[in-house]
């Protein structure tokens, strides 16, 4: 993963890459993925199991069973009462 982001590409894929770490340790290093992309100006497209982590990013996609249920920011996500992000970020 370090070495991908060290090519300076246009856009990386994340999928699940952290997803054995503690929740603590996962949302302090994509923090500084996330960080060290948008310096770089990379595009981050992240796959996630912890919702948690998601609010670092501009915008989040909730999938359920393969269908896309929800598309928006974390903040307006987090907002809707109804909202499956924001049953799933607790």
């Amino acid at each position: 993963m370090a070495r991908a982001l060290l090519k300076r590409p246009d856009i990386a894929v994340l999928n699940r890459s952290l997803g054995a770490l503690a929740q603590r340790s996962q949302r302090s290093i994509l923090a500084r993925i996330v960080a060290r992309a948008e310096a770089e100006k990379t595009g981050l497209f992240c796959v996630l199991a912890s919702p948690a982590s998601a609010s670092l990013f501009d915008r989040v996609l909730v999938f359920e069973d393969g269908a896309l249920l929800e598309d928006g920011s974390p903040t307006a996500l987090a907002a809707r009462e109804t909202s499956r992000y924001r049953a799933l970020a607790g």
